[in-house]
């Protein structure tokens, strides 16, 4: 089973890298979070355009180190989100 404070557990994370300015590892984590088993967003369907658009950064964050696989997931998330609007 899986641990359902584990996202909480890795936002918290994420806000105390933030006051770092370390973005490399917020970034991970970040991803971490979002492509998680807990992540609200996996359906797509509580996606705002402000998230998107964060996403979208993270993007490009994945692209310049080449790290393919992870813009796909993340990409997948965004059309999730877009379809789930339209239907």
């Amino acid at each position: 089973m899986v641990n359902p404070l584990k996202f909480h557990e890795i936002m918290l994370e994420l806000l105390k890298l933030r006051e770092h300015y370390n973005m490399d590892p917020f970034i991970e984590k970040l991803y971490e979070a979002l492509s998680g088993v807990n992540s609200p967003f996996l359906d797509g369907s509580n996606m705002t355009n402000k998230q998107k658009e964060a996403i979208s950064t993270m993007i490009d964050y994945y692209q310049q180190k080449e790290e393919y696989e992870k813009c796909a997931v993340l990409k997948r998330m965004v059309e999730d989100s877009s379809k789930v609007k339209d239907d």
